[in-house]
């Protein structure tokens, strides 16, 4: 072999190798660059789907409260809908989920004891009550209270607390509501 051959032999190893290099990086890295995009949107697609069939159950695992369940529940002295509706609004027009209510008090008592700007012996149904459920956010929460405070029906809020618990937020509200009769119910 001459001088002349093993350079040729050397000067096309390392054309080879550049050529080699640049196919490498220009077509063979671009689709693993674009592969492992793929592959990062199918993880993230299949996390999205979990979390969705995850939250698809627990949302069917929920037991539905309707209507004539929760008027059942009210004490026989106050069983009007508009308090159930009150709940219902505010926590369907915010994705609010009430998970219990207890209803600790139901009471008979003059306009005089709640309102000092009263001055009438006007007996007015009370019904105290307790509730705790979830919602997604402290603005969905506000929101929440922010419906209850402005419906028709005088509701005085006693006690607010609002924990957040993995991203969500857990509340237990205690709350007073005056059964006023209304002309439009």
């Amino acid at each position: 072999m001459t001088q002349q051959n093993k350079r040729m032999i050397l000067v096309g190893m390392a054309v080879l190798l550049l050529a080699g290099g640049a196919f490498y990086y220009y077509v063979i890295f671009d689709l693993q660059q674009t592969n492992q995009e793929l592959s990062d949107d199918i993880d993230f697609e299949n996390r999205r789907q979990t979390a969705l069939s995850d939250s698809l159950e627990n949302q069917e695992a929920e037991e539905d409260i309707n209507v004539d369940t929760l008027r059942d529940r009210l004490p026989r002295s106050l069983n009007e809908d508009g308090a159930i509706r009150l709940l219902n609004d505010a926590s369907g027009s915010t994705s609010t989920t009430i998970e219990t209510i207890n209803f600790v008090q139901d009471d008979r008592v003059s306009a005089n004891e709640w309102f000092s700007d009263v001055s009438s012996e006007e007996m007015i149904d009370v019904l105290s009550m307790e509730l705790s459920g979830s919602t997604g956010s402290r603005q969905l929460f506000q929101q929440f209270i922010n419906r209850i405070e402005q419906d028709a029906r005088l509701a005085q809020l006693n006690s607010v607390r609002l924990q957040q618990n993995d991203g969500n937020y857990t509340f237990q509200v205690t709350l007073t509501i005056f059964a006023y009769q209304f002309e439009e119910e």
